[in-house]
């Protein structure tokens, strides 16, 4: 049985999903924007004072994102992912979740492989870190057909940690992330 701290956790990412699903559809030129329903899994380490090692976690997580197609080689990524973090330092665990907003710009190489750069932004639920951060993200992007409107996705991103996220500590502290998303892709612009 699940904790009502479990369930209060995931009962806002979930809200905001459905709500974030709902304008897609919407949407009067919803021909032009793509929806895609994913899973995540991100591997993220504190950067810090060169003395504490911070050993990090594979932690798994969900979202929605977006498509807005430019041109024909070029679309923009964006939406929400709740994206927990996990790692060790001296002995102890810490885990949270970040709720993180990426954007990302994709330019296709070949019709379904892309390279992407962007940027993200942060809403930290933790006690020991700020609650907002951002950085840049550099994405390759494999975006398969399965029928028209349909398709599988694989996206593996790099993120750096731009903001400190403990202004309180003595030395800056920031994120470094690795984060692998897979799902369905819905819809025609592609």
């Amino acid at each position: 049985m699940k904790s009502s701290k479990t369930t209060r956790w995931l009962s806002k990412p979930l809200a905001l999903i459905s709500v974030l699903f709902a304008s897609f559809w919407s949407l009067p030129a919803r021909a032009d924007l793509d929806v895609k329903l994913v899973g995540a899994w991100s591997y993220a380490r504190p950067i810090s004072d060169p003395s504490t090692f911070y050993s990090p976690s594979l932690a798994q997580s969900y979202g929605i994102l977006f498509d807005l197609p430019i041109i024909k080689t070029f679309k923009i990524d964006f939406g929400f992912l709740a994206l927990p973090r996990s790692y060790t330092a001296s002995g102890s665990t810490t885990e949270f979740t970040a709720y993180h907003f990426p954007a990302v710009g994709h330019y296709f190489l070949a019709p379904s492989f892309a390279v992407g750069l962007g940027g993200y932004y942060d809403l930290m639920a933790t006690q020991g870190f700020s609650a907002r951060g951002y950085g840049a993200v550099a994405s390759v992007l494999y975006d398969y057909t399965i029928i028209p409107g349909v398709g599988w996705i694989f996206d593996g991103r790099y993120q750096y940690g731009l903001s400190d996220v403990d202004p309180s500590g003595t030395s800056s502290t920031h994120f470094t992330e690795w984060v692998g998303i897979t799902g369905f892709r819905l819809g025609f612009s592609r």
